[in-house]
């Protein structure tokens, strides 16, 4: 009985599951049977990229930019102007030297500094120009020492009677014999030198014939100071003490008959229309032009300022040109005078030179003297001068001396 039980249960069991198996859809033709499962997750498909939506651009503004920055640039630097009394006229070679020095100082400052040139005395007479540009009333001054009353002992050398030479070459000969050997130091107090020249030398002109020194007797000359008077006086004639601006006045009034000073108011200054003779052998001593600048002047400039004035007229640029081109007017303007027919050449004999040299001769003495009693190694500064012009091929450097 048990068996038939079991039998029936199993056949039961196995109808029931044929018909669960009937009664499951087939699958779709379009869906691929799925895989076996293995138990391992299958991987997931990323989902596509999130696309932006572009960003709205705002409608174009219609107002302009603001302008840029302007950076203002720094204030120019005022230049320092320095001033330059001059007493030589405008129209002067000399001056015309002097405005080329200052363009030319002012460009090599980058308009640092200027100089402003005032000529024709009306910053400083010939007398006042030393003491003016000494106390520092003004900057830069020209002045000569013969018209200072001052000594300048080794400065006033060019006073001696030297022999009538170009001033060029007497310029040349200082430069090379004195200038560099610092023998005037102790006399040019309160200033600096910035250029020095020899001008041309001084002419003996008369309005009567000179033919021997006795003629000299009583002749009123008119002139500066330097030995000028010695000579004047060893020769017998009067002295009568004055510069070119009183030449012509007395001239007109016979006050005096003949100046000692340099031909170039020959025809400027109209002296032509009385003075008829140049006697030669009594064109004798020069003149030395100073340019300086105000020590305290000088001391308050920049270092490379300091450097650029002194190396200015360093190789004589400024200073041989003014000699040179000084000695040219003065030299033609008596060359003219002599062509034209109104004025005379005179010469003395060589028994007439003689007697010249001999009273010449002691006038050194005494100059040499006078400059050893202010301090000044005056034969020392004299021979070397003298020995300087011998070696530029100068026959006679000077009347009536010669180094011992």
């Amino acid at each position: 009985m048990k068996k038939v039980t079991f039998i029936l249960a199993v056949l039961l069991l196995v109808i029931g599951l044929i018909l669960v198996g009937c009664a499951q859809p087939s699958p779709s033709p379009t869906q691929p049977p799925a895989p076996p499962t293995t138990g391992a997750t299958p991987p997931t498909k990323p989902p596509p990229p999130t696309q932006t939506p572009p960003a709205t651009q705002p409608p174009p503004t219609t107002q302009a930019p603001p302008p840029p920055t302007v950076v203002a640039p720094p204030p120019p630097v005022k230049a320092v102007k320095l001033t330059f009394a001059n007493w030589l006229p405008p129209m002067n070679p000399c001056t015309k030297v002097y405005e080329q020095w200052a363009k030319d100082f002012e460009a090599a400052t980058g308009g640092r500094y200027t100089v402003e040139v005032v000529s024709g005395g009306a910053l400083a007479s010939i007398p006042e120009a030393y003491d003016k540009v000494a106390n520092g009333i003004v900057d830069i001054a020209m002045f000569v020492a013969q018209d200072v009353q001052k000594p300048f002992p080794v400065i006033n050398m060019s006073a001696l009677p030297w022999s009538h030479l170009p001033g060029q070459v007497y310029t040349e000969a200082w430069k090379k014999a004195i200038a560099p050997k610092g023998y005037m130091d102790k006399e040019l107090t309160g200033v600096k030198l910035v250029m020095q020249y020899w001008g041309p030398g001084e002419d003996w002109f008369t309005m009567d014939p000179i033919n021997k020194m006795s003629d000299m007797q009583g002749v009123k000359m008119l002139g500066g100071g330097g030995v000028k008077p010695d000579i004047a006086k060893a020769l017998g004639a009067v002295w009568v003490l004055g510069g070119p601006a009183d030449v012509y006045e007395k001239l007109q009034k016979n006050i005096v008959r003949g100046v000692a000073i340099s031909g170039l108011g020959l025809e400027e200054f109209h002296w032509s229309d009385y003075l008829k003779y140049l006697i030669d052998p009594l064109r004798m001593t020069g003149v030395i032009h100073n340019v300086v600048i105000n020590k305290a002047a000088y001391d308050k400039l920049p270092a490379d300022v300091k450097t650029i004035l002194d190396n200015m007229d360093k190789d004589g640029k400024y200073s041989m040109k003014a000699a040179t081109d000084f000695e040219a007017l003065c030299a033609g303007t008596i060359d003219t005078w002599l062509k034209s027919g109104k004025g005379t050449l005179i010469k003395w004999s060589p028994e007439e030179l003689a007697k010249l040299n001999a009273i010449i001769a002691p006038i050194w003495d005494a100059q040499i003297k006078s400059m050893n009693d202010q301090g000044a190694p005056a034969t020392q500064v004299i021979n070397d001068f003298y020995n300087a012009l011998k070696g530029m091929g100068i026959a006679t450097p000077a009347v009536g001396y010669t180094p011992k």
